[in-house]
């Protein structure tokens, strides 16, 4: 799903791909995987700034309408569709307070969340 290459400049390129979908899209693992990742290379001293990249055409098709059809369906409740944003925000928020620049070098369409 992600891989990630640091050059000699101390910039860590981080790519995503999902290779079981047609197209990125996030979903919950693909938003744990980012946050525990931009984490990660926010607390080396080596890495000065973090790229956020796609190995696809597209960047991210948004997100995983698949998740929120199937909690639509079940018809969640709020305390389950809170717990569920929380996710999603506290990844934003890992990523966003890394303690290193995030940039996303979007290739391609970018919709919805991507």
């Amino acid at each position: 799903m992600l891989t990630t290459e640091l050059d000699s400049d101390g910039i860590a390129t981080v790519t995503i791909e999902m290779t079981d979908r047609p197209m990125n899209v996030v979903d919950f693992p693909l938003a744990r995987a980012l946050a525990d990742e931009t984490a990660a290379l926010g607390a080396r001293v080596d890495v000065r700034g973090i790229i956020l990249t796609s190995a696809r055409e597209a960047f991210i098709a948004g997100a995983d309408l698949g998740v929120m059809a199937e909690a639509s369906a079940r018809r969640c409740g709020f305390a389950e569709a809170k717990a569920k944003v929380r996710v999603w925000t506290d990844s934003l928020r890992r990523i966003e307070t890394c303690g290193k620049p995030v940039v996303a070098a979007a290739t391609g369409t970018a919709l919805g969340g991507g």
